[in-house]
């Protein structure tokens, strides 16, 4: 299971990569921009599936219902 400070450091990493698209733009840059704002989408987009990998995880820990269990499975299945 991943870290909070693995899902936070990524998350720190995709908002450096959007500022420096938002800077590179502001200056006419707009392929480095473009290339920045790919980059922070895929970062965060990691973030996000480690988060939710980790939430899962927690809640299927709880002995929820099985009804429950299953959609929390399905979930996880559907992220990858």
């Amino acid at each position: 299971m991943s870290s909070a400070s693995e899902i936070n450091a990524l998350h720190n990493q995709a908002m450096d990569a959007a500022d420096r698209a938002f800077h590179a733009g502001m200056h006419g840059d707009y392929t480095t921009a473009e290339t920045l704002f790919q980059e922070a989408f895929r970062v965060e987009r990691q973030a996000i599936m480690l988060l939710t990998e980790r939430l899962v995880a927690i809640s299927l820990a709880g002995n929820p219902p099985a009804p429950l269990s299953n959609k929390l499975r399905n979930l996880l299945e559907e992220a990858d």
